[in-house]
């Protein structure tokens, strides 16, 4: 396909520093964002394996004023971002580094809105406009999933419901990719995130948000981590295979911030927060069974993720090729100990209706999925998944 005659809006870091010693360069980077007092938002986690002196001590040896606020939880909640409101609001911070992994780079993000936008945190995810763009976000992850330091969006549970703000004033100025920072990931923390990746670039070339530039970015998201991913898992400290997960997972990022997820997300949401699973975890777990129930729509397309996957789709029909992609995720996940069932997971079969409802609730990217979806239609799609692949 091409854009011509359709107006785009490329969305990206404004810089991006991408390989070992990255994060060596944040107080190089926040100077020529201006100012001096940098909050660093993190997590208790990231703080304990002392990743934070890492970004802090840089920054202190070059004059700046420093704070550090750690109390980002696993999927933040609306308090967590108005408790984080409140504190960046008592002091004249000049910019916000993000550390962690995609909670705590969203929250950074929520850092830097509220420091320029008055009122509170829960309008705007209600859909009050922003009025200001905020201070200069840094951010480095330390996971290989979200991809948050390339989107334009940010993600908090309110009301048992995943929400958020997407907007351009969110995407980070400057994104420092250290792989080197992601050698200590556990092995289950690899594997969600490694999925939640390949999560967004499939579902960004599904999306009927698609265009040339997020195509090309979530098919060479696609290569990367089929290529790395169970290397990652296997081998945690195997540094080319992590820096190729980072950049999978970064280009993961700008394919649905230039694109959309659309209803492998739609579909984890309506059992993620209910069961309180990593998020990760459930769009890894929703994946080939979106895939599978969109085939009827974009045969080709899902053609096209399979030879990015690595199948060999030789003389093969698009629908047969399609089928190949689906498979492929599928073993991934068996492959990296993500169960390919809901049963497995322990959830009951007559909670079915119930998650149905709960996907129903996320129109935003029920909209853009290729194939519609009712509610009837979402029951069914998770009576697959309660059921699973052999």
């Amino acid at each position: 396909m091409t854009d011509a005659g359709v107006l785009r809006t490329l969305l990206a870091p404004r810089k991006t520093l991408f390989g070992v010693g990255a994060v060596e360069k944040v107080a190089e980077e926040a100077k020529q964002l201006g100012g001096k007092k940098v909050l660093i938002v993190t997590d208790e986690t990231v703080m304990k394996l002392k990743i934070v002196d890492k970004v802090r001590d840089p920054l202190t040896s070059d004059g700046f004023e420093v704070d550090i606020w750690d109390k980002v939880e696993p999927e933040p909640t609306m308090p967590v971002a108005e408790s984080l409101t409140k504190y960046v609001r008592k002091k004249q911070y000049d910019s916000v580094v993000g550390v962690g992994g995609g909670s705590s780079l969203d929250m950074a993000k929520v850092a830097s809105l509220m420091r320029k936008n008055q009122g509170d945190f829960k309008d705007y995810v209600g859909g009050v406009p922003l009025v200001s763009r905020g201070i200069p976000i840094l951010a480095v992850p330390t996971t290989s999933g979200t991809g948050s330091e390339a989107t334009a969006t940010l993600v908090v549970t309110h009301k048992e419901m995943k929400t958020g703000i997407t907007h351009p004033y969110i995407m980070p100025d400057t994104a420092l990719v250290d792989p080197a920072l992601t050698l200590s990931l556990p092995q289950r923390v690899t594997a969600n995130t490694g999925m939640d990746a390949l999560s967004h670039a499939i579902e960004a070339y599904m999306s009927q948000k698609n265009n040339t530039f997020a195509d090309a970015v979530a098919l060479q998201s696609m290569r990367l981590i089929a290529d790395n991913l169970r290397l990652a898992y296997a081998q945690g400290t195997n540094i080319e295979a992590r820096a190729n997960m980072s950049m999978g997972s970064m280009l993961g990022g700008l394919s649905i911030a230039n694109s959309s997820t659309c209803g492998g997300h739609a579909l984890a949401y309506g059992f993620a927060v209910m069961k309180q699973l990593p998020h990760g975890f459930t769009c890894a777990t929703a994946l080939p069974f979106i895939m599978e129930y969109n085939l009827l729509a974009i045969p080709e397309r899902l053609a096209d993720v399979a030879d990015a996957l690595g199948e060999d789709t030789t003389g093969l029909h698009p629908r047969e090729a399609a089928f190949a992609a689906v498979n492929a995720v599928a073993r991934l996940n068996n492959d990296l100990g993500i169960p390919l069932s809901l049963e497995e997971l322990d959830i009951k079969h007559d909670e079915i209706p119930l998650m149905a409802d709960e996907t129903m609730r996320i129109g935003r990217l029920l909209s853009v999925n290729p194939r519609s979806m009712n509610k009837d239609e979402a029951v069914g799609v998770f009576e697959r998944m309660w059921h699973g692949f052999e």
